[in-house]
């Protein structure tokens, strides 16, 4: 409970009920100390203050909606006489102190035995409101935590996933790398070990990063270039890359490792048959506030090259489902044949830069 909310509502029902008790004798043509209407009013808004922690502790103790109501029912009956003889009592005590040390002469409450019974009737409706506010605020509460459970549950369950989708394209990533350098060993020794090398490079550089989702399109296309490096060896002058980025776009927010599989698959299946040379180019820009990314090959086309990998390999539809968890369904991924020929995998995502 926010206590100082409380105060602040006892604030304005002491103004509130203070001008009408006021302005009723104003109303009627009576002339009267607007001191007098004004300590009615805060004796009883001050007592009422002093007993309300006890009455919240009862209604949160004895909660009227549960399996043993009927007693919670005469408890609560029990605490609302109790609590108004002692509202009465404490209302007559500072009336009796302060009514003459501020000039006002001594009070007079009048005929006690009835005054008790006259202030229940009152104290009751009191009683009962504060209850039922006391629930209904602890109702919206628990309702807001749970809203706030909830959206922290399926944030949790969102970043596992996503996690889970990382974790399973990084080994995707370092068997390939593996098998091409196996291939290698045979052939020519020294390549592979060069490969290894290059290969451990990029682990290293992996591994000191932390584990972040995104991460600037800067720091993506130094991955890429690290994985090319390894591939280099590898192919030697039969793979060229090409990378243009445009001004100001360095510093975009893209998903960690979104450009290596796209990259990859450009190595993979865009590799001319007859001289076995690769041709790959990556280019990004903004449109629109759209960061667009796009890897093409020179190869053979989406068709004849790419198969059924386009959509049942673990690379492209890794990449797909990190998106739509990261942009919830704000981005696209297409592998289309290229004009002139080729393939070429387009990227589309909101843009957004990384903080500095």
């Amino acid at each position: 409970m926010n206590w100082g909310v409380v105060l602040g509502i006892f604030g304005v029902l002491l103004v509130s009920f203070f001008f009408y008790k006021y302005l009723d004798f104003v109303a009627n043509g009576e002339d009267i100390n607007p001191l007098i209407p004004f300590l009615w009013e805060f004796t009883g808004i001050a007592g009422a203050i002093v007993l309300f922690p006890i009455i919240y502790s009862v209604a949160i103790r004895f909660p009227l909606v549960s399996g043993v109501w009927k007693r919670n029912v005469l408890v609560h009956l029990a605490a609302v006489v109790v609590l108004s003889i002692t509202e009465t009592t404490l209302i007559w005590a500072q009336r009796l102190w302060l009514f003459p040390r501020l000039g006002l002469g001594e009070y007079n409450y009048g005929h006690m035995q009835a005054r008790y019974p006259m202030e229940f009737s009152q104290f009751f409706i009191f009683y009962c409101v504060g209850v039922g506010c006391i629930y209904l605020l602890h109702e919206l509460r628990f309702a807001r935590e749970r809203e706030l459970a909830q959206a922290r549950l399926e944030t949790t369950l969102r970043e596992a996933q996503l996690e889970n989708l990382r974790l399973q394209l990084e080994p995707h990533f370092l068997f390939n790398a593996l098998n091409a350098i196996s291939a290698a060993v045979y052939e020519s020794p020294r390549t592979a070990d060069e490969m290894i090398g290059r290969l451990s490079d990029l682990l290293r550089h992996l591994l000191k990063r932390d584990q972040r989702q995104e991460i600037s399109l800067g720091e993506e296309v130094e991955l890429v270039k690290l994985y090319t490096r390894i591939m280099e060896a590898r192919l030697e002058d039969r793979l060229k890359i090409s990378i243009e980025i445009a001004d100001g776009v360095k510093g975009a927010l893209v998903p960690r490792l979104i450009l290596q599989p796209l990259v990859e698959n450009a190595i993979k299946h865009g590799m001319d048959p007859v001289g076995f040379k690769a041709n790959v180019s990556v280019k990004a820009h903004v449109k629109d506030g759209t960061l667009l990314l796009s890897v093409r090959d020179h190869g053979a086309g989406v068709s004849a090259a790419y198969g059924i990998t386009a959509t049942n390999g673990i690379g492209l539809p890794n990449t797909r489902e990190r998106l739509r968890r990261l942009y919830n369904g704000n981005t696209s991924l297409l592998l289309h044949n290229a004009d002139g020929g080729g393939a070429v995998a387009e990227l589309r995502i909101p843009f957004r830069e990384a903080a500095q």
